[in-house]
């Protein structure tokens, strides 16, 4: 195969004003992609003006009616752009970095998907060590259930920021929100007590109020400099205006335990059909580990 050099995970943002081709025709057939994803499809952008071209991978994973991209750099010359397109080898190479990419989006649209139904806290579990299986909802006070309408992300266009928020009630008891930090794992099938690990948080994200507070304040920053780079919409903002004023409330709290804001890892644990997993110590792998600096 012609030398590519480097592949590197990109973003869609990248592609604009790109010209645009379909290679799906010229491609072998991509086993790497087709285990896990149906109707796969490949789109090539560029020439870019610093060289190298943006391979997107687009599919639907298998029985799931959700589309999913990823996007590759490809640091290849434009006469060995078909070379390189025809062999299975590039295409095993860039599942191997986008399929975990791919994994993660699902894991977390699962997530928040239970989120917006209600019913992610009832679902999910405390990380432990033993046999038995501890309710996420046993750590909390009061009959704590998601507020209808009140779950939004506060991410960049280069998905960095906070990956779920929500409101709970009622309150009092604290907390009035829960900020989620999503990390998924998937196997073919999970050991009949085993618990997933999926990948550490940052040290950004192990300070989750502060964290919170960062993205808070890039998203207004951008909003009043007209570029939105957080996507805030009407329904988000009413949302945030709410959340600001308790951070500033949180501040003023004299105990841990009064926090109005609880920050947690949820691990997410989904088989090789890009389903939420289960065995026999949790219904459903939905993973939840509170985050304390």
């Amino acid at each position: 195969m012609a030398k590519t050099n480097t592949l590197r995970i990109t973003n869609t943002h990248q592609t604009k004003g790109l010209d645009e081709i379909n290679v799906s025709h010229i491609v072998p057939k991509v086993r790497s992609f087709e285990r896990h994803l149906d109707n796969v499809k490949l789109t090539l952008f560029g020439p870019r003006v610093e060289g190298g071209y943006i391979l997107r991978i687009e599919g639907k994973p298998n029985g799931q009616s959700q589309n999913i991209k990823g996007h590759v750099e490809l640091n290849i010359k434009k006469e060995d752009l078909h070379k390189v397109l025809s062999e299975q080898k590039l295409y095993d190479d860039i599942a191997a970095m986008k399929l975990a990419q791919f994994v993660g989006y699902i894991g977390e649209n699962h997530a928040r998907k239970a989120a917006n139904s209600g019913d992610l806290l009832s679902k999910g579990y405390i990380k432990n060590r033993g046999k038995t299986a501890v309710p996420f909802l046993s750590t909390l006070k009061g009959d704590k259930k998601i507020v209808s309408g009140s779950v939004f992300s506060l991410q960049n266009r280069q998905g960095h920021g906070i990956d779920l928020i929500c409101k709970v009630a009622p309150y009092p008891p604290p907390p009035k929100w829960i900020t989620i930090e999503s990390k998924t794992m998937m196997k073919e099938s999970f050991g009949p007590h085993a618990t997933p690990r999926a990948g550490k948080t940052s040290d950004y994200q192990k300070d989750p109020i502060g964290n919170l507070s960062k993205h808070i304040d890039l998203a207004e920053r951008s909003l009043r400099s007209k570029v939105n780079e957080y996507s805030i919409n009407q329904s988000i903002r009413k949302e945030m205006t709410e959340l600001i004023q308790d951070v500033k409330r949180n501040s003023r709290r004299k105990k841990d335990e009064d926090s109005i804001i609880k920050g947690y890892k949820l691990t997410i644990g989904i088989d090789d059909k890009f389903n939420v997993s289960s065995n026999l110590k949790y219904k459903q792998l939905y993973i939840f580990e509170e985050l304390t600096k």
